[in-house]
C-alpha cells in the first residue's frame, strides 16, 4: 500500500503482548495543564498543590489524573487520593498504574490502611470494580442526606452566634471528645491543635454557627456555602439537651434563607447523629462506600471518582 507521496508507510512494530498499555506513561503535572484538565470536565481539588498531582498519557493525550491531599498540617491519620481516568479508557487498568504511582509520592511509613471511597446514587459506580481490583473489605458508609420540607419554625436562636476565632481552641478539644468514640469505632484517629482546622473554620466564620451556653461555646456548625451543613459536632457533656437538633434546624433554615430549596448533609452510617436528621425530616438520597486493604505500614485514604 502506498500512501500520498508515493512512498510505502513506515512499519509500526509493537513488540508488546499488551499493546493498549504500550503509549501510556505517568508523569507530574506540567505548568498550565490544571487549567486544561478543569476546562476539560476533570474534577481536580482546587486546593490540592501541583506537586501533588500526576496525570496519565496516552499517546501524548492527558486522559486521566491522580493526587492526593497531603499537608503538613493533617487532621486526620489518612490521606484522600483522588483517581480519575476518562470514560474511554477505563478497565484498562490505567487507573491502578495512575494510583499505585501517586501513593509513591507519599510517605506511607505513618499509616496502615489503605482506603478506597466509591460514590453510589443507586445507579451504580465503575469505582465499585477499583475497589474489588484492590481485595478491599467493606469498611463503612457515608450517607448524603436532603431536606427538602418546610423551614422549621418557632426554634430557639437566643444562644446561637456566629463562629470566632477567640472560640477555637475550646471547640477544638470539644470536637476531639465528641468524634474521639466514633474515630475508635472507625480506626482513624483525630489531632487537636491543627493550625489547618483553624484556618479553615476561619475561612469559613461567614457559614459557622456556635452554641453558648453559661457564656461558654459547647457545640459548633456549619451551613456550608453551597446548601451542605458540615461539621456538627456537641460537647458530650451536653448531650441529650438537643442542642445538635436545634443547631441542625438553625442552619437548615439558613440554608433556605439563602435561596437554595434543599440542605444536604453527610453523615457515618453507624453515627448515632442519624436519628436525630430523619427525625427532622432528612431522607439518604446517596451513598459514599468506603473500602479497606490492611497492608502493613502503607496507607491511604482513596476518593475514586470513576476508574
Amino acid at each position: 500500500m502506498e500512501n500520498l507521496t508515493g512512498g510505502t508507510p513506515p512499519v509500526r512494530y509493537l513488540p508488546c503482548v499488551v499493546p493498549c498499555k504500550l503509549y501510556f506513561t505517568v508523569r507530574k503535572i506540567r505548568e498550565g495543564e490544571r487549567e486544561k484538565l478543569i476546562s476539560s470536565g476533570f474534577s481536580l481539588p482546587e486546593k490540592t498543590a501541583d506537586e501533588n498531582i500526576l496525570v496519565g498519557i496516552f499517546d501524548d493525550e492527558i486522559i486521566g489524573f491522580a493526587c492526593h491531599d497531603y499537608s503538613d498540617g493533617q487532621i486526620y491519620d489518612n490521606i484522600v487520593v483522588n483517581v480519575f481516568v476518562s470514560e474511554g479508557y477505563r478497565r484498562k487498568g490505567y487507573g491502578t498504574e495512575l494510583f499505585y504511582a501517586v501513593c509513591r509520592l507519599i510517605d506511607t511509613r505513618k499509616y496502615d490502611i489503605l482506603s478506597d471511597k466509591v460514590f453510589d446514587d443507586g445507579s451504580g459506580s465503575p469505582g465499585m470494580g477499583f475497589a474489588a481490583s484492590l481485595n478491599a473489605e467493606d469498611w463503612q458508609a457515608l450517607y448524603l442526606m436532603e431536606y427538602t420540607g418546610e423551614p422549621y419554625r418557632n426554634i430557639d436562636e437566643s444562644h446561637i452566634i456566629p463562629y470566632r476565632d477567640e472560640f477555637f481552641d475550646e471547640l477544638d478539644r470539644i470536637k476531639y471528645e465528641a468524634w474521639q468514640p466514633l474515630g475508635a469505632d472507625y480506626g482513624f484517629k483525630l489531632h487537636v491543635g491543627s493550625e489547618e482546622t483553624r484556618r479553615e473554620w476561619n475561612d469559613d466564620k461567614a457559614n459557622a454557627f456556635v452554641y453558648m451556653l453559661d457564656g461558654k461555646p459547647v457545640a459548633l456548625a456549619s451551613c456550608g456555602t453551597d446548601s451542605h451543613m458540615h461539621g456538627l459536632f456537641v460537647s458530650p457533656k451536653c448531650s441529650g439537651r438537643g442542642i445538635g437538633k436545634l443547631l441542625v434546624q438553625y442552619c437548615t433554615n439558613e440554608v433556605f434563607r439563602r435561596g437554595y430549596k434543599k440542605a444536604t448533609l453527610s453523615v457515618l452510617s453507624r453515627n448515632p447523629a442519624m436519628r436525630i436528621y430523619e427525625k427532622l425530616g432528612f431522607r439518604i438520597c446517596g451513598t459514599e462506600h468506603y473500602y479497606r486493604v490492611k497492608a502493613g505500614n502503607i496507607v491511604c485514604g482513596i476518593e475514586n471518582n470513576g476508574k
